[in-house]
């Protein structure tokens, strides 16, 4: 090998190392750092609240607690303005709350209830009254129920349905006077207190009836025509009748009754029943009868 061959090799040497050296930093920089800084995500993360913003730094949305205490889910508009809020409450359960561009709520569907547990659409006016309502009652019987403002005073429209699934309309101002319409169907006006007093009601087209309550809302005295026959009752507070007064075909009589309900005195047409031999007896409206507590004759004349 001459001298210009040797120089030539150890150049290439020292080239090959070189180059060598410089690529494995740039293959293998770094491996052993990423290995170290290779961590496990954590399971759990505690925090009072999280918060969505967007490229301007603009808060959009947030996980966090409302000024009651409550958890919720809050989203906003580009303005910075509240538009929705998903809530859990102590006491109305899940919600979901609908804002305008000013920050007021105008809707709000409620899960679990406004007081007894049933789930309830809410809206709201821009005054923050509410105005509309549609839910399940306690019965879980669905209603619906309209607000009206007129100054100071409010007046209210319920649609729903009572125990009995007769569908109901009641109409009352802000002193809950008013009237309740029923399917049955019925009318029933209500005094100041939401209390019935006065009623009329018809019977499946065979009759009517025309009842009035004491201030209790007790039925007191009644009007009725069931067919061919004609019926005045007067009843005692505890709803017990005391006084009879009816008409037939078959004859017309005045009852009086005691404290328990019980028929003690008939003037006019009554029929009675023998209980040894089972027979019954027709007497005229002119027979005036007197009965004991068990129902047996104690006197009657003619």
């Amino acid at each position: 090998m001459s001298k210009a061959q040797f120089r030539i090799l150890m150049l290439l040497t020292v080239v090959s190392g070189l180059v060598g050296g410089a690529l494995s930093d740039l293959l293998f920089r770094g491996l052993p750092a990423r290995a170290a800084q290779t961590t496990t995500a954590p399971k759990v993360i505690e925090a009072q609240e999280f918060r969505l913003v967007d490229e301007a730094g603009n808060n959009r949305a947030a996980l966090a607690f409302n000024v009651v205490g409550n958890p919720a889910l809050f989203m906003y508009d580009a303005e910075g303005e509240l538009r929705l809020q998903l809530l859990v409450s102590e006491d109305e359960g899940a919600g979901v709350a609908l804002y305008d561009g000013t920050g007021q709520e105008h809707v709000q569907l409620i899960g679990l209830g406004i007081e007894d547990g049933q789930p309830a659409l809410c809206l709201w006016d821009a005054a923050q009254k509410q105005r509309a309502t549609i839910g399940l009652d306690g019965d879980e019987q669905p209603f619906l129920e309209l607000s009206g403002v007129f100054g100071a005073e409010k007046a209210m429209v319920t649609l729903g349905f009572d125990e009995h699934g007769r569908s109901l309309l009641n109409l009352h101002d802000a002193c809950k006077t008013g009237a309740q319409l029923s399917s049955a169907p019925g009318l029933w006006l209500l005094d100041d207190t939401g209390k019935p007093q006065v009623g009329l009601n018809t019977a499946g087209g065979h009759g009517g009836a025309l009842s009035l309550a004491d201030a209790g809302g007790r039925p007191r005295a009644s009007l009725m025509v069931l067919g061919e026959r004609g019926r005045l009752s007067l009843f005692s507070d505890k709803g017990e009748p005391r006084v009879l007064l009816a008409a037939s075909p078959e004859g017309a009589g005045l009852t009086i009754c005691d404290a328990e309900g019980q028929e003690r005195a008939v003037v006019g047409s009554t029929r009675t029943v023998t209980k040894r031999t089972g027979a019954e007896t027709e007497h005229p409206e002119s027979t005036i009868t007197l009965l004991k507590e068990n129902g047996d004759v104690l006197w009657r004349a003619p």
